[in-house]
C-alpha cells in the first residue's frame, strides 16, 4: 500500500536526483561543450561569459593569452559569420585564424558597435572583473592588440561622449587623463554596474546553463528566426561617377556609400576624438600590465584603388574625391602612431598589406560591405601572425 510517506519519499528522491542531474550538468558537463557552440547561441549566454564559448583557444578557460579588443571587425562580423552561424564550433573571424596560425590561446574581447572608450576599456575590464568573482577565474592576458577601425571609430567616440560623458564633464579638464579615468569608471559602474552588484547571486555567476537555458527559452521565438535567416538590404551599386575601383587590371564598381575616414568632422571634433582615444590608451596602459600593440584597420574605401572622380560614403549625402579620403586615412595615421607612441604602445598600420591585396581581388563582401570577408580576416591575421609570435616568445 502506497502510504503518504512513500510518496513524500519518492519525491524527495526525484528532487534530489534532479538537482544532482542539473548541477551534473551546469558545472561538469556543460562548460567542455561552450566551445561548441555554433555563433547562433551565444546571445543566450551571459554577457561577460561569452569568450569562454571561443574556440580559439586550447582550453575552456585560457592560459598566457593574447587579448583582441575592439568594435564588430575585430569581432569577426561578416560575410563568413552569416555563412557558418549554425555551425558548432566555427571559424569566422581573425581570432580563429590566428589561433589556428599560431597555436596560441586567443581571446576576443570585441563587441559590435563599440567605440574606443567602451571596446578598448569599458567592456573588457567590465568582463574580466566579473569573472574573476565566478569558479570561471580568467587571468589577464599576456598581450593585448588594440584594433583601431578608420571608419567609425572616431565618430563612435564623439557619439559616446555627448550620450554619457559629456553631462557633468568638466570639458576645461580634457588634457586631464586621471579626470577622465576617474570620470568614466564612475559612468561605466553606473552604466553596467560594478561586479558586485551585477553579479550579485551565486547563481548568476556561477550557473552558466542555467541562465542559457532560461534566456533561449524566453527569446527563441522571437530572436532566433532573425539569427537564421539574416536580415539583407539590397546593395546599391555605385554608376560611373563614384566608388568605381581598379582590381585585378578590371575597373569594378562597388556599392555606394561605404565607410570612410571621417571626412567631414571638423578640426575640433577630429582633436576631441583623438584626445578620447588618447584618454582610452592611458586607461588601457594602467589597467594591464601587458605589452599592448594597436593595429590599425583602413576603413573600406581607403583600402581599394579608387578610379571614379568621385566617392559616396556611407551617411553623407554629398560626394567627396579619393584624394580627401587618402588625405585624411593620413593624418589619422600619423596622429594615432603619435598618440601610441606617447604611451609606448606598438603601432602597427595594416593599409599597405591590405592595399596591396585589394589590388587583384575583393576583401570585403558580397553581402557585408561593412567588414572583411573570409580573405580579409585571413590577410589581416597573417599580417598581426609575426607580432603575435613576437610578443609570445
Amino acid at each position: 500500500m502506497i502510504t503518504k510517506k512513500h510518496i513524500a519519499i519518492n519525491t524527495a528522491l526525484s528532487v534530489t536526483v534532479l538537482i544532482i542531474f542539473w548541477l551534473f550538468l551546469d558545472f561538469i558537463l556543460f562548460p567542455p561543450l561552450l566551445p561548441k557552440l555554433p555563433p547562433k547561441y551565444l546571445q543566450y549566454l551571459p554577457r561577460e561569459t561569452r569568450i569562454l564559448a571561443q574556440s580559439s583557444k586550447k582550453n575552456l578557460i585560457p592560459r598566457h593569452y593574447i587579448a583582441l579588443f575592439g568594435d564588430s571587425n575585430a569581432a569577426g562580423v561578416g560575410d563568413e559569420l552569416l555563412k557558418v552561424i549554425s555551425n558548432s564550433g566555427a571559424s569566422f573571424g581573425i581570432h580563429h585564424y590566428l589561433h589556428q596560425k599560431t597555436g596560441i590561446d586567443i581571446v576576443n574581447f570585441a563587441e559590435g558597435g563599440s567605440c574606443n572608450i567602451l571596446g578598448f576599456v569599458g567592456i573588457p575590464i567590465i568582463n574580466l572583473d566579473y569573472l574573476k568573482t565566478t569558479r570561471y577565474k580568467v587571468p589577464d592576458p599576456d598581450n593585448i592588440f588594440l584594433l583601431f577601425y578608420e571608419g567609425n571609430d572616431l565618430q563612435g567616440n564623439l557619439r559616446t561622449f555627448n550620450v554619457f560623458i559629456a553631462e557633468g564633464y568638466d570639458i576645461q579638464r580634457i588634457e586631464d587623463s586621471n579626470y577622465f579615468a576617474a570620470f568614466c569608471e564612475k559612468i561605466m559602474a553606473d552604466y553596467f554596474g560594478p561586479p558586485q552588484i551585477r553579479g550579485v547571486s551565486f547563481l548568476e555567476r556561477n550557473f552558466i546553463f542555467s541562465q542559457f537555458v532560461v534566456s533561449l527559452g524566453r527569446n527563441l521565438k522571437s530572436n532566433l528566426k532573425s539569427w537564421i535567416k539574416p536580415s539583407k538590404t539590397k546593395t546599391q551599386w555605385a554608376t560611373g561617377e563614384t566608388n568605381q575601383a581598379k582590381i585585378n587590371g578590371k575597373i569594378v564598381p562597388l556599392p555606394e556609400y561605404l565607410q570612410a575616414p571621417p571626412v567631414t568632422l571638423t578640426e575640433a571634433d577630429m582633436d576631441l576624438a583623438l584626445k578620447l582615444l588618447d584618454h582610452s590608451l592611458f586607461m588601457v596602459a594602467r589597467r594591464f600590465r601587458a605589452p599592448i600593440t594597436l593595429v590599425y584597420i583602413p576603413s573600406v574605401l581607403n583600402v581599394y584603388q579608387i578610379l571614379s572622380p568621385w566617392v559616396s560614403i556611407q551617411n553623407e549625402k554629398s560626394f567627396y574625391s579619393p584624394a580627401s579620403v587618402d588625405q585624411r586615412g593620413q593624418m589619422m595615421r600619423q596622429k594615432i602612431e603619435t598618440i601610441c607612441f606617447k604611451h609606448q604602445i606598438h603601432f602597427l598600420d595594416s593599409s599597405p598589406t591590405l592595399r596591396e591585396a585589394a589590388k587583384s581581388t575583393l576583401l570585403h563582401g558580397p553581402q557585408d560591405w561593412r567588414h572583411f570577408n573570409k580573405k580579409g580576416y585571413e590577410l589581416l591575421a597573417g599580417f598581426m601572425e609575426p607580432s603575435i609570435k613576437d610578443e609570445a616568445i
